[in-house]
């Protein structure tokens, strides 16, 4: 498989991927100091992945393709860090709302 294909050949280098949408509040910062894949990570991708469709003809290899579980997930929001380093809007008014239960 050519590292094209694996997807890593550079998404995170190029201009495109530091200035698409994101929820933060210095976006192109963010995205900008995304660490650049090394050839090394390239080929163990590009490895891993030939041997997984060349042992199970699929991939992924021994799971479903499609895998779903029902959850439920209960925490209490830290709406100030969010309010320091996301644009607003990166949570619900119903965050805020809970958030006063707990004052």
């Amino acid at each position: 498989m050519a590292p094209a294909a694996t997807g890593l050949s550079g998404f995170n280098r190029s201009p495109t991927y530091a200035k698409s949408g994101a929820p933060y509040k210095k976006t192109e910062m963010v995205r900008s100091s995304a660490a650049a894949f090394g050839p090394d990570a390239i080929e163990c991708v590009t490895v891993t992945a030939d041997y997984i469709y060349e042992t199970f003809g699929r991939f992924p290899g021994t799971v479903p393709a499609i895998f779903t579980l029902m959850y439920l997930q209960a925490h209490k929001l830290d709406t100030g860090f969010y309010d320091t380093h996301f644009a607003p809007g990166a949570y619900l008014r119903t965050h805020t709302e809970n958030a006063r239960n707990w004052e």
